[in-house]
Formats: C-alpha cells, structure tokens, sequence
C-alpha cells in the first residue's frame, strides 16, 4: 500500500509549497518536524505501543494547531486490547485509558477529550487541541498587584519572583492558554526608591499552576535583572 501511494503521489519537498503526500517510516516520536503541521493524527491499534503515552501526545501537539484532532483507537476494543497487554507487556506495555484516565493523562497538556466510545469491538477517543490555545491578542499587557506567595521560590529554591494577583484578570486568564510566557515587566515603584526598580525588565512569567508547589492557578512572574 505503501508503495502505491508512494508511485501516485511523489515526494513532495521539505519546504512544503506544492501538493503531494508525505510518507515516512519510522518511530512517531522522531517524526520531522517539516512534516508538519497537520490538521488530524490517526492512531488506530498503536497508542498501546509508545513506551511513554505523555511523550507522544507532546509529540503530536507540536504538529496540530487549535482545533485539530487526535484519533485513537482500536477496531477490536479496549477489553480485547487488555489481554493483548497481559500477553506481552514489553510489545504492549500500556493499556488504552479509560475515560477517567484520560482525564488524567492529558493534565497540563494541550488536549481535550471531546468524544469517548468504549465499546465490546470498537475504542475511540477523540482529542482536540482547545480552539483558543494560541491567543490571537498577543502581545497583551497584564496589570495586577503583587501579592505575598508561600516564599519557597525565595527561601528554598533561591528564585525569588513576584506572585500578581489573578483575580483582577479572572476573564483574560480564562482565554489564555497556561504556560510559560516571556516578556517585559515593569514595577510601579514609588518616586523615592531607585530608579534601577522603576526599570523595565525582561521577564519569564508562569501562567496557571506550579508543577512543583501543588496550589491553584497562578500568575508569577519571574524579572531577569
């Protein structure tokens, strides 16, 4: 089949300005990526396989923009799939997810589960990538106080950063994606302080949650002086 597809469409090149169909052999997570993107990633009776499930969809959600999708499945079903996976657990070492772990693989990454069918003969979960997961308003400007954190990033890791109030921004941090996001920061600093903290500054700033201090969702800010 392979070869047939390969004889009707030739091989388009890397730089992707005319018509044709790609074709690669090889193991999805070292798939180029001129390859991409794509508007759908199919993966029917091999999602079992990868040796690490998150790696994969990391993988494939930097080849799909918002509103893309991801097909899994499998014709003969999820039960069918499990004896196949107590067999031989090095050839298959993961079971399909149910739904509840689905919800919990894809935390923290740019998936949603909007269909989910376990049936006796058929599995299919459909992922999308959240439509608006690249906002379109950038570059956008954030004004919030600074509010006293638990202190570990100063006392315990020696990275001191400046926690802004979310609440003020409830409705923008609902359209913006969580992430890490770089740019300026400037503090609104009374006349009698120095010049130097009236400056503007480079900045890395954490939009969501901390994956290292299990809190709810955050706005730190992180001023590279």
């Amino acid at each position: 089949m392979l070869q047939a597809l390969q004889a009707r469409f030739p091989q388009p090149s890397r730089c992707g300005n005319e018509p044709g169909v790609r074709t690669w052999i090889g193991d999805f997570l070292d798939l180029p990526h001129y390859m991409g993107p794509v508007d759908c990633i199919c993966m029917n009776a091999v999602f079992g396989n990868f040796y690490s499930l998150e790696a994969a969809l990391i993988k494939a959600s930097t080849l799909l923009q918002p509103e893309d999708h991801v097909v899994i499945s499998h014709p003969m079903g999820r039960s069918w799939h499990t004896q196949l996976h107590e067999r031989d657990p090095q050839v298959v070492p993961h079971q399909l997810p149910d739904k509840q772990q689905w919800q919990k693989l894809l935390h923290g990454l740019p998936f949603e589960l909007v269909t989910y069918r376990d049936e006796p003969e058929l599995y299919v979960a459909l992922l999308q990538v959240p439509k608006g997961y690249r906002f379109p308003g950038a570059p956008i400007l954030l004004h919030s106080k600074v509010v006293a954190g638990f202190g570990r990033g100063s006392r315990q890791l020696g990275v001191p950063t400046a926690n802004m109030d979310p609440g003020p921004l409830h409705e923008l941090l609902q359209q913006l994606p969580n992430g890490v996001y770089c740019g300026w920061a400037q503090l609104e600093a009374p006349e009698v302080w120095p010049d130097a903290d009236r400056a503007v500054h480079k900045m890395v700033m954490n939009v969501g949650r901390r994956p290292t201090v299990n809190a709810g969702k955050i706005l730190q800010a992180l001023l590279l002086v």
